[in-house]
């Protein structure tokens, strides 16, 4: 395999220098026919509403009440210096780290974003869990967006954008402090845990105590607080706005070029597509997930019963999609590259890495008619739990605790979705928030 080196990685900056180069060809392009003036216009509006509408409506109000019941401390900062993974467990990471520092009425530092190493092999790019660099949050999400909801949910909430950023004329103390000496363990739990751990570490003011959450993924039952802060406390993280708009042109083409009818302003797609997470990427046989012969059988099975006309399919591994598509024949099988033609949306995508084209599909596979995953994937449950929280009974049924359904070799079965594989190595049923 050939290692490939880190480009730029910026969306803004990619997105700037891209649209300039679009200006150009526009400029030194001949007119063209009315008709294709009139679906430029089209599919310029189509973009342009799944960009703007593609987010639930946000309730911040569950979130304001519990922050209100906290007591918080202005000497204690909370630090998620060790973040890893894909954009699904970095998106369960900075939640988690978020949660975590409203529990115990800490300020927080705001994590930095690790990138991953990309390869180069004869099936395509893959990554490894190797980090060449940090970045700002801004490389996977909307730090606008999370600074604004997260102002109106909890301005109690204190962020800074790094250590130098905390003030006060008093020393920075790093306590010596896990997270799974607190944490692993039930919430009411982990909370008392907490309470005893703080007084013990605690320096007196005016010195700050930071605390280093280290690496965590999903601990705790997003559902404890109650079915409303669990439907709207992951709203505070959003992918970035480019991933929405390139997301956008690839389901204008998927509806145009398959003559399927979208409505561009619904949150999915009704009898449209079967939306398919495929985890065959290298590292899913590292770790022992779903092999992708378990995974093809079910989805095989699964996509005959759903009927619908294609299939989109979101894969690390391209060699998994051919065998897929041959499988599953003579149905068209699909994904962001085989659908994006030479437009400037195609350009990006094209600039983005790994994990920021991952953005792309997880959009898409959200808008889906239904949605098939499997159980050891953050991204499949992320999506799964997103749709879950648009039905009547949201993602907890009302409950103060995740109901848990194992059945038929399936996590989670809805009118929306279905998780393949029974049996939570990560807790991720309970611990994965909806978008």
């Amino acid at each position: 395999m050939e290692y490939v080196p880190s480009q730029s990685y910026n969306l803004s900056r990619i997105v700037a220098g891209t649209k300039s180069e679009l200006q150009v060809s526009k400029i030194s392009t001949p007119a063209v026919d009315r008709q294709t003036e009139e679906l430029e216009k089209y599919r310029d509006e189509f973009i342009k509403i799944i960009s703007e509408t593609s987010l639930r409506p946000f309730n911040a109000k569950p979130i304001q009440d519990y922050c209100r019941t906290v007591q918080w401390h202005n000497d204690l900062v909370f630090d998620c210096s060790n973040l890893m993974g894909g954009e699904g467990n970095l998106r369960s990471q900075l939640l988690h780290c978020v949660r975590h520092a409203m529990l115990a009425g800490a300020a927080l530092v705001l994590p930095k974003i690790p990138i991953r190493a990309q390869i180069q092999s004869k099936s395509g790019p893959v990554i490894v869990h190797k980090y060449e660099e940090m970045d700002d949050m801004e490389y996977l999400f909307d730090k606008d967006l999370f600074y604004a909801r997260l102002g109106e949910a909890c301005p109690q909430l204190k962020i800074y954008n790094s250590r130098r950023a905390i003030p006060g004329p008093g020393q920075v103390v790093n306590a010596e402090w896990g997270w799974k000496q607190v944490w692993n363990a039930t919430l009411p739990g982990a909370i008392r845990r907490w309470e005893r751990y703080y007084k013990r570490w605690r320096v007196p003011p005016p010195n700050i105590t930071m605390v280093d959450l280290a690496v965590h993924l999903n601990i705790g039952d997003i559902c404890t607080h109650g079915p409303d802060f669990a439907n709207s406390f992951g709203q505070i993280l959003a992918s970035h706005p480019e991933a929405y708009r390139v997301a956008a042109a690839v389901l204008f083409e998927l509806s145009y070029q398959y003559k399927l009818a979208f409505d561009p302003s619904s949150m999915f797609m009704k009898d449209a597509y079967l939306g398919i997470h495929l985890r065959t990427a290298a590292d899913a046989v590292k770790f022992h997930f779903l092999d992708f012969e378990t995974q093809a059988q079910r989805y095989q099975e699964l996509a005959k019963a759903a009927d619908l006309p294609v299939i989109y399919v979101a894969s690390g591994n391209q060699s998994s999609i051919r065998m897929f598509a041959a499988l599953v024949a003579p149905t068209p099988v699909v994904t962001k590259y085989t659908l994006l033609r030479d437009t400037y949306e195609l350009d990006t995508l094209r600039a983005m890495t790994w994990d920021q084209q991952g953005l792309v599909d997880t959009i898409v596979l959200m808008k889906s008619s239904m949605f098939l995953g499997m159980n050891s994937s953050s991204m499949s449950w992320n999506v799964a739990k997103t749709r879950q929280a648009m039905l009547p009974q949201g993602v907890c049924s009302g409950q103060k605790e995740t109901p848990r359904r194992f059945e038929n070799g399936n996590s989670l079965v809805d009118e929306l979705s279905v998780i393949i594989g029974e049996g939570q190595r990560y807790d991720l049923d309970i611990g994965v928030w909806p978008s």
